[in-house]
């Protein structure tokens, strides 16, 4: 945890590491949840860092099985991947205004095999 005045109540978890890796999802996990049909939202802000990636895991079974919806501003881009066994792959996404310095919400809501991804409450994609 972290102080910063921007974001609400003014903490905020950070993620801060010189690695490389491409690819490479730091996971920070908060509850273990057992749900098929879900809403959830975080609110990211990226700094800086190789990747300039924040995003949501769910659907998590093990480091090498699990679905991440992932902003990037690097790119500019919001993905939906899936990972299982390890092999990550893109199943959805589109570019999106996903800026540094600026706190985003990011939205994922699952129902059953149907996955809605949204940017600041606005639609971006379903898959």
């Amino acid at each position: 945890m972290v102080r910063d005045v921007t974001a609400i109540d003014g903490v905020a978890i950070e993620q801060s590491n010189t690695d490389p890796t491409e690819n490479r999802f730091p996971l920070a996990i908060y509850k273990p949840l057992f749900l098929k049909n879900f809403a959830a939202s975080i609110h990211l802000k990226l700094i800086k860092g190789t990747m300039q990636t924040a995003g949501i895991a769910f659907r998590f079974v093990n480091a090498d099985n699990y679905y991440v919806v992932s902003a990037s501003a690097l790119e500019e881009r919001i993905d939906l991947f899936r990972v299982l066994g390890g092999k990550m792959e893109r199943i959805g996404g589109t570019e999106a205004d996903v800026t540094l310095n600026h706190w985003h919400k990011l939205g994922v809501v699952a129902e059953a095999d149907q996955f809605t991804v949204s940017l600041d409450d606005a639609w971006l994609f379903t898959v």
